[in-house]
């Protein structure tokens, strides 16, 4: 499906080497897509191969790229909405190829892992701001300096909603695709996706979509208010059940 699409770049690492060094998900910095072209990476831009497995990192991050294309090129969804839809499309991938089991396991993943990096972030919050150094936050909290120097500056503000710019970015990955899930599960498949595409469909080419007017597009198709929905995932903290 996708082999053949995909230019394959031996990375200069090689061997073992060359997977340590291998971008894992959640990292960031495994595809980028601009206005007219996708590309799948290694830790330095190198292309990643895709083969038959469709379920593998660099297909999911292909699928995701090619999301961008329309969710942020074509819509020019903010950021925090652009990801939150671009995940949701790598799980309803994981669905059309393992069906619905696949894509609910995938969103609980996502939950889980929410969770886990507010976790994070309410411990090394404090540390920080008592301006203990970072080697030492990495020793007493017995993660890896990779780790804390990502959360690292977005500590301060702790936990905040996806749409604030405060934000650590992959807290609106994650958040951003089980609100997706959880209005998927309210409105029903047909209304879901009714609004889903309205969204592409009404509003391309008009400039940046507001949280207001994605909003508007499930309301058009459902009929219904979901202010307080909206402000449950996107404008307070937690993860709503």
């Amino acid at each position: 499906m996708f082999a053949s699409h995909v230019r394959y770049y031996p990375s200069p690492l090689g061997g073992a080497e060359s997977e340590a060094a291998r971008v894992k998900p959640f990292e960031g910095n495994t595809g980028l897509a601009a206005r007219d072209v996708v590309m799948l990476s290694e830790r330095i831009w190198f292309a990643a191969p895709i083969g038959a497995d469709f379920t593998s990192t660099p297909a999911v991050v292909l699928v995701d790229e090619i999301a961008h294309q329309w969710n942020f090129y074509r819509v020019e969804l903010p950021n925090f909405l652009a990801e939150g839809v671009s995940e949701y499309t790598d799980a309803l991938f994981a669905e059309h190829i393992g069906g619905l089991q696949a894509l609910e396991s995938r969103i609980a993943e996502h939950r889980t892992e929410y969770l886990r990096s507010v976790e994070i972030m309410s411990r090394l919050r404090p540390l920080k701001v008592a301006g203990v150094p970072r080697a030492e936050i990495v020793k007493r909290l017995e993660l890896t300096a990779a780790v804390v120097a990502a959360y690292w500056p977005y500590a301060d503000a702790g936990e905040v909603p996806i749409s604030d710019p405060r934000v650590f970015p992959k807290l609106y990955f994650l958040k951003g695709a089980a609100a997706l899930h959880s209005l998927r599960r309210l409105l029903g498949d047909s209304t879901f996706f009714d609004g889903f595409r309205s969204v592409f469909a009404a509003t391309a080419g008009s400039g940046e979509v507001t949280l207001d007017r994605f909003r508007a597009s499930f309301e058009a198709a459902s009929g219904r208010s979901l202010e307080d929905f909206f402000r449950a995932w996107y404008l307070e903290i937690g993860l709503p059940e």
